[in-house]
């Protein structure tokens, strides 16, 4: 039984599928404007259970929250924040799904001065959530080989279209793993620099299955 939890920034925290953890006194968000917290359970389309066991409400804010089931007297508001699926007992106010588009040649993926909210736009936002989608497009990439580098984790997002590209970027995923919930569209015109993770997983409260891809 934890009495107290506080979750930081930019964190991913997993529980096993099936397990429950109580939190007897409160629980606490240190959240940023643009840093998404998610949680979810260990395997896509099973729940793992947060026993809220104290009374009082707790606010979170860029949560993204998947295969979970919230019991006990306490409650949680998520606001600004994804509904990932198959969440029970917890209330999610959800981001307004965004189309974002890479901008600037090489860079990471967190920094938001690369994602732009139109094709070659000059104005920009926080880098991608789950209920995005992202493009990397002809005004993306200003010379040959310039690189998109996957630089952290906890990383999800809608679509992904490489369709138009030119120079042929490289994508280095890093060993690390990126989540999909929609559908990804490669192109010849670009590359791996190096390999990672391809999480594709259902919305879908009767679906329980995931696949997962690698990459070189």
């Amino acid at each position: 039984m934890e009495p107290f939890l506080l979750l930081e920034t930019a964190l991913q925290l997993s529980l096993t599928q099936g397990s429950t953890v109580t939190i007897s006194n409160t629980l606490s968000f240190a959240s940023s404007s643009c840093s998404v917290m998610t949680l979810k359970s260990t395997s896509s389309g099973s729940q793992a259970t947060i026993n809220l066991a104290f009374s009082g409400v707790v606010t979170g804010t860029n949560l993204n929250i998947r295969d979970l089931s919230f019991t006990g007297s306490g409650t949680l508001n998520a606001i600004s924040s994804v509904d990932g699926g198959n969440n029970s007992g917890v209330n999610i106010n959800e981001n307004t799904p965004r189309d974002l588009y890479w901008i600037g040649g090489t860079g990471n993926w967190s920094d938001s001065s690369h994602w732009a909210t139109s094709n070659g736009g000059s104005t920009t936002a926080c880098a991608p959530t789950s209920n995005d989608n992202v493009f990397f497009t002809s005004n993306s990439f200003s010379a040959a080989n310039q690189v998109v580098t996957l630089n952290i984790d906890n990383v999800g997002l809608k679509n992904m279209d490489w369709t138009g590209v030119t120079n042929t970027p490289k994508f280095n995923m890093t060993d690390k793993t990126l989540e999909i919930s929609g559908s990804v569209t490669y192109t010849t015109d670009m590359q791996f620099q190096s390999a990672g993770t391809l999480s594709v997983y259902f919305k879908f409260n009767s679906f329980n299955s995931n696949w997962i891809n690698r990459y070189q």
